[in-house]
């Protein structure tokens, strides 16, 4: 009985420490464990930690970038909206210099055909005889001579290319312009051309010019010595003929301008004829 006791106790005491073993082991791995989730939640935290750290950086950064941004693009704009001053304060300049430029050769121009005008020689020679005698049908169906003038009063005659030159037609529209000063003056104006008369009637309705134009087949302007005075052989220049009441021509100019100023016109004429009457 002793001996059955004695091993009885000493397998109740192994299986004891058996337990107590299995016990102390499982006790280790779950504080291992418990330590392991510690650590994971830890190392999570750290990380959201960081992860917010980090965004937190990044937002600044960019904040910063996108106000330098903000920065430089009003810079530019500032600096654009100073260039678009510069730009038209310069373009005003130069409009404003241009036009100056303009104003004095037009200035310039109109001086020099005024005063070519005043003191225009005459550089045809019938200057001084009896004008050649002439009788032309005009442009509204009629005729017209200068025995319509002679003795009653003087005439202007006035040699031009005709319908192929503009400023031929509008020389004769400014002198419409100036009608009534040549018509106190006691000073007729008659336009010669060499067209056809549907040539140079479509030219007149397309400067809006009324005055008749005699139309000439070439020998009224060979006669009055017109004919290759500009830029055409076969044509007369851009001339004027003056002829007195009494039928002598007193003064002639052709102008290679292709225009001369009304006004002008009628002062040479009214000089020439105070200095024979």
């Amino acid at each position: 009985m002793s001996s059955r006791n004695h091993k009885t106790t000493s397998s109740a005491k192994g299986n004891q420490r058996l337990s107590n073993a299995g016990q102390t082991r499982a006790a280790k791995q779950g504080a291992v464990q418990n330590a392991g989730k510690n650590t994971g939640k830890n190392t999570g935290r750290s990380q959201r930690a960081s992860s917010q750290s980090g965004s937190g950086a990044y937002a600044t950064k960019a904040r910063a970038a996108s106000n330098r941004a903000t920065q430089y693009s009003r810079a530019a704009k500032s600096e654009i909206r100073s260039q678009r001053r510069g730009a038209t304060i310069l373009g005003i300049i130069v409009v404003f210099v241009v036009a100056a430029v303009i104003s004095a050769i037009v200035y310039a121009f109109v001086l020099n055909t005024r005063r070519s005008a005043a003191s225009a020689p005459s550089d045809i020679a019938l200057v001084g005889q009896p004008a050649p005698d002439f009788s032309l049908e005009t442009t509204n169906g009629r005729q017209v001579s200068l025995a319509d003038f002679k003795g009653r009063k003087p005439v202007l005659l006035y040699f031009s290319e005709g319908a192929g030159c503009q400023a031929c037609i509008t020389q004769m529209k400014s002198i419409e312009g100036a009608q009534a000063s040549f018509a106190h003056a006691g000073l007729s104006v008659v336009p010669i051309v060499m067209d056809s008369r549907e040539d140079i009637i479509r030219a007149m309705k397309q400067f809006d010019v009324g005055t008749p134009f005699a139309l000439d087949d070439g020998t009224v302007s060979k006669a009055y010595k017109t004919l290759g005075t500009g830029m055409h052989a076969d044509l007369p220049g851009h001339g004027f003929v003056l002829i007195d009441r009494q039928g002598v021509v007193r003064w002639a100019k052709n102008y290679p301008s292709m225009r001369v100023d009304p006004q002008d016109l009628l002062s040479v004429a009214q000089t020439a004829l105070k200095a024979h009457n």
